[in-house]
């Protein structure tokens, strides 16, 4: 069978990564060894990518990352215009990068990749954090305004809603934590 690439004859063949391996690392690897082939080729011969999934990979990780910061700073942006305070909406605000970095920081001693499950366990992470946040802010902000000094304020608004934020994370991880026990692909995914 003949085979054009762009006008020109040549020859087509398709590289798989091995199962449980990362696209884009494999795709990383095969394109810096085809750089390093094509020096050594004559000049009229020359290998190309005609194809690389790990492209859609990276877009997709991009997208996310950037529709991640376009929400976080929307979600400051409405919780002070709703909390009316500044140094509440800067607490919450610096919630959501630590939590982050932490996670990925789980991730990577976890040997688990970034992929379209972890960001989305990622996004629902930081919605939780930021629903538990403001819920913790505004009681320890009606404990203000009753006239309690701030120390006592966070401990016994804390206190108050501890329970109800802790029934409620467990409720979350209850919905989610059969997912693990799923075989076959799905499993690994959810996994």
């Amino acid at each position: 069978i003949e085979a054009f690439i762009n006008g020109f004859p040549g020859i087509s063949f398709s590289l798989q990564k091995e199962s449980g391996s990362n696209s884009v690392i494999v795709a990383n690897r095969v394109n810096n060894e085809l750089k390093t082939i094509n020096r050594l080729l004559p000049g009229d011969v020359r290998l190309m990518t005609v194809f690389d999934s790990s492209d859609f990979i990276k877009k997709t990780i991009a997208e996310v990352a950037n529709n991640l910061l376009i929400g976080a700073v929307l979600a400051m942006f409405i919780l002070y215009v709703f909390l009316h305070n500044f140094k509440s909406t800067l607490i919450i605000g610096l919630s959501i990068p630590i939590s982050v970095i932490s996670t990925f920081t789980l991730l990577y001693f976890s040997n688990l990749t970034l992929n379209m499950m972890t960001l989305g366990g990622l996004s629902l992470g930081v919605g939780m954090l930021v629903d538990n946040s403001i819920v913790v802010l505004e009681n320890i902000f009606l404990h203000r305004e009753l006239g309690e000094d701030a120390a006592l304020a966070a401990e016994s608004g804390a206190n108050e809603v501890g329970e109800a934020i802790t029934a409620s994370t467990l409720t979350t991880i209850a919905v989610f934590l059969p997912l693990v026990y799923v075989s076959g692909v799905a499993g690994e995914l959810f996994k």
